[in-house]
């Protein structure tokens, strides 16, 4: 990717998983959020993903690449699937770095051989 490309960088936080990579880590350098229990974190992780994606998407709508829904119904779809983007992509960072030390201890991936 090329990260001096700002359509690029935004694409990326949209559909390629930036956005929940961007929440993980807002999550984990927040103090009071990152001492939540396990689910309401996740519920603030998903907020933050939700937000930062249309955020994203809209900068990238308004800049042309992309067209404005023109009925409620083509709004509420776009939005919802942008947020479910975001969502996914926290949930999959999350597995990714925090699930995987815990079924492998002392890595922080698992092995792969």
């Amino acid at each position: 990717m090329d990260w001096t490309d700002f359509g690029a960088v935004l694409s990326w936080v949209v559909s390629g998983g930036g956005a929940g990579l961007l929440a993980y880590q807002i999550v984990d350098g927040i103090r009071w959020v990152k001492e939540l229990p396990g689910e309401p974190k996740r519920y603030v992780s998903w907020a933050i993903a939700g937000t930062i994606s249309v955020g994203a998407w809209a900068t990238l709508t308004w800049f042309g690449a992309g067209e404005w829904p023109v009925t409620p119904q083509a709004w509420i779809a776009a939005v919802f699937q942008v947020v479910a983007l975001g969502i996914l992509g926290s949930e999959v960072t999350h597995a990714r770095r925090d699930l995987s030390k815990r079924s492998y201890p002392g890595r922080a991936t698992p092995h792969r051989g």
